[in-house]
């Protein structure tokens, strides 16, 4: 519990044009040059929402890329979970819904007992909910969405494996690395429940494993540093 207290206070202001100020939000915009059409996709059980509080709010309000959820929980949680996260965070959070376009400096959190999808539809991308058998032993499952995440965006989708039980993410986050993709992993260190990170990080999938404190400074290093696409 110290640990976590302690994560929501680390200052990031060697962040390029950044300025933190508080313990949870930036209150300046970053200028950040971002090349190709990107996605960040984060996955997240036991422990996420901690973990979210750390991480969402620590990015601008200009990112210029959508950020997809997909956290463990029933359904009418996650719309909770959103609401909360729009408060303290700079970028716009919201529960996804069926058939919206998918914007840049949006955060959508998959609904609880839906997987969420991508598809490609009149020069969009779109998202969709989908009630088909659970994935993992749960619904909404990351590699549902990471899966088709990957097939759009192939080398531009960068994955986040936060706390949780289970292995969830593992498979998507294989596929988002044979595309050329990145993917980062929390460490033990700040991990509530040190399972899916651990697999994908024993896989060898994990570019990066970071507490959940450095890894908005490593989600934009990626985006403006090492430009794709």
């Amino acid at each position: 519990m110290r640990k976590i207290r302690e994560s929501m206070n680390v200052s990031i202001e060697r962040l390029k044009n950044i300025h933190f100020v508080g313990s949870k939000k930036i209150r300046k915009s970053a200028r950040i040059n971002i090349l190709g059409e990107k996605v960040v996709l984060i996955a997240s059980s036991t422990g996420g929402p901690r973990s979210l509080d750390v991480l969402i709010p620590q990015l601008p309000e200009n990112l210029n890329v959508p950020i997809i959820i997909v956290q463990h929980m029933p359904a009418g949680f996650t719309a909770s979970l959103a609401y909360r996260l729009d408060k303290i965070s700079n970028l716009k959070v919201k529960e996804a819904e069926d058939g919206e376009s998918l914007q840049k400096n949006v955060v959508y959190v998959a609904p609880g007992d839906f997987h969420l999808g991508l598809k490609q539809e009149d020069h969009k991308i779109k998202l969709f909910l989908d009630k088909s058998d659970k994935i993992n032993n749960v619904r909404p499952s990351a590699d549902f969405t990471f899966d088709l995440a990957a097939e759009i965006f192939k080398e531009n989708a960068l994955v986040v494996i936060l706390t949780g039980m289970g292995r969830d993410g593992a498979k998507g986050a294989f596929k988002v690395k044979h595309y050329g993709g990145t993917v980062i992993a929390e460490s033990k260190e700040t991990s509530v429940v040190y399972g899916m990170p651990k697999i994908v990080a024993q896989e060898g999938y994990a570019d990066f494993v970071l507490p959940n404190y450095d890894i908005a400074e490593k989600i934009l290093e990626i985006l403006t540093d090492q430009p794709r696409g």
